[in-house]
């Protein structure tokens, strides 16, 4: 992985730190002919690992925020150049969204999202670039959006009900219990999001949990690990 800057380096090893367990679980699964797909790629942790395994498939990144992107470009250039950069947003529509990130625009930040207000990105529902032929349809899919799940799931319907597409992997960002019903608030977010899975034909079982992030594993039925 390149060092843009000291901060960068600290946050790229605060990812691995922190998610070994489940980039571990997520790296042993793939098959070298898979297309994956790394939504909310970042600094391209995931994808340059993916990139190793599937020498034979194709690794989709997308990101949407200018700072990560350059640096998600050289990593995947230092790790073989296999993987390819969308740099916009999945989501439920397509079209523009606000994009609030860290007012300290340096690489790494794990923490933009969409939401109400911020600087205006380019938005596309996965299933579109999917069936006009832009992007592959996927093997794997690696969500981690800070808190856009549903709607990136939602735009990605067609894909996930797909034959082809037998594993997610989806990093929930619980909103913070600052209420008396804050948890069962929380629980209910989790639920949506394992509910609609289940629904699009997966087992879905909970990997990893760590403060308001959740991490899934969804496999479809019938697919053998």
């Amino acid at each position: 992985m390149v060092a843009t800057d000291r901060q960068s380096v600290e946050l790229t090893l605060h990812r691995f730190r922190t998610e070994r367990e489940e980039l571990t679980d997520f790296i042993t699964r793939l098959r070298s002919d898979d297309v994956v797909f790394d939504i909310g790629a970042n600094t391209g942790l995931y994808t340059c690992f993916a990139t190793q395994k599937c020498t034979a498939g194709k690794v989709v990144a997308f990101e949407p925020y200018p700072p990560n992107i350059a640096e998600l470009e050289a990593n995947i250039k230092r790790n073989g150049g296999r993987g390819r950069v969308v740099e916009q947003a999945l989501s439920d529509e397509t079209g523009m969204a606000n994009l609030s990130a860290p007012s300290e625009a340096s690489p790494g930040h794990g923490t933009a999202s969409l939401s109400e207000e911020g600087e205006t990105v380019s938005v596309v529902r996965g299933d579109e670039l999917v069936q006009n032929g832009t992007v592959p349809q996927p093997n794997v899919l690696k969500i981690d959006v800070e808190g856009a799940e549903s709607r990136v799931i939602d735009g990605l319907v067609e894909t996930l009900d797909n034959e082809a597409c037998r594993l997610v992997y989806c990093e929930v960002h619980l909103s913070p219990g600052n209420r008396e019903n804050g948890n069962d608030m929380r629980e209910k977010e989790l639920s949506a999001i394992q509910d609609r899975l289940i629904g699009l034909g997966f087992d879905v079982e909970q990997i990893g949990a760590r403060g308001q992030e959740i991490h899934l594993r969804a496999q479809a039925h019938g697919q053998e690990h």
